[in-house]
């Protein structure tokens, strides 16, 4: 199997975005697993595509990231009790509702509590009381205090724990010499400008040929933590932000196991290629580091380095389950 790379673009754009409608079609790594046999994955899976589905984990992870590395979009609200994972993700939900008439019902916690899948086959009136009463403090408060708010930054708001957790996070990254550095390349007066993006997605069209010539076009998306490219150096350095509940020794396990490698991969497949382009160079030397956030205490950070045979082992589980996708195309496209 080829990969022709018909397309490529570096585009600016939110998550609500990257995930709404317009970007179903696209092929990601995230969806590579759902078609991939080694992760549980099918056709039928992929076709599907994800079912949604809450997990208190982005909770924490999403804040770091936008935090750390959209600062200047982002800042963390103050403690408004906030309720805890779901219950908390719910009173978001009602608070939208209590922002368009300065109050939400027993029948508005019942939709949000299906909305969420929240014990949806024992949704009793006592459960849906409890919803009301859990949420109606950090709902005013939130209205108070947005009432009241003057910033052009969007607020952050977490549970009281999380909150802990990402002041703590935040501030060793913060006061790690090595990510800071890895963040903020240096940059020398004179030389050409360095090309540094955070949260850009990359949107390509690209064309799978097998052996016989016949070709599978494909779209593809990619939503990358961060990157830069030096050109007096000829550089490109690949940076992904991870939160680990494990300790920072101990990455080395979830890099495998969650397959970071086809991630790093995919990231190094397609920026070169767009570096290439946009320079009008043949070569680009690549390097990678995955940036460590602890969100368990003593909460350190830490630097995992991805070297080059980790890179092209990524590409390779890349081009492995592209295959995978192009021998199922007509099943999966032709429906």
């Amino acid at each position: 199997m080829q990969i022709r790379i018909d397309e490529i673009d570096l585009v600016e754009m939110t998550d609500d975005v990257y995930f709404s409608d317009k970007y179903t079609n696209y092929v990601s790594n995230s969806r590579m697993s759902l078609i991939n046999p080694s992760e549980g994955g099918s056709v039928e899976k992929f076709i599907n595509g994800y079912d949604g589905g809450f997990n208190p984990s982005f909770i924490i992870g999403t804040a770091i990231h936008e935090l750390v590395l959209q600062p200047e979009l982002f800042f963390l609200a103050p403690n408004l009790d906030k309720p805890t994972a779901k219950m908390g993700a719910m009173a978001d939900l009602l608070y939208k509702i209590y922002k368009k008439k300065q109050s939400y019902t027993l029948e508005d916690c019942e939709k949000v509590a299906i909305e969420m899948d929240y014990y949806t086959n024992s949704l009793g009136e006592k459960r849906i009381q409890t919803i009301y009463d859990e949420c109606i403090s950090y709902v005013r408060r939130r209205f108070e205090y947005e009432s009241v708010l003057v910033n052009d930054k969007e607020p952050i708001y977490l549970d009281p724990d999380n909150i802990m957790r990402a002041e703590q996070a935040i501030h060793h990254i913060k006061n790690n010499d090595e990510i800071q550095n890895l963040l903020n390349p240096l940059q020398f007066i004179g030389d050409e400008p360095i090309l540094k993006r955070n949260e850009d997605a990359i949107i390509a069209l690209i064309t799978l040929i097998d052996k016989d010539g016949r070709e599978y076009p494909l779209k593809f998306k990619q939503k990358m933590d961060s990157f830069w490219y030096d050109p007096s150096i000829n550089k490109l350095m690949l940076l992904d932000l991870k939160t680990t509940g494990r300790y920072i020794d101990q990455f080395h396990y979830s890099f495998y196991k969650y397959r970071y490698f086809r991630q790093i991969g995919i990231y190094a497949l397609f920026l070169s290629e767009y570096i290439k382009r946009e320079y009008d160079i043949e070569n680009v030397n690549i390097e990678s580091n995955i940036l460590l956030s602890c969100t368990i205490p003593d909460f350190r950070s830490g630097v995992f380095k991805v070297n080059n045979h980790m890179i092209k082992h990524g590409v390779w589980a890349s081009y492995e389950i592209l295959k995978i996708i192009m021998d199922n195309y007509d099943e999966i496209y032709n429906k």
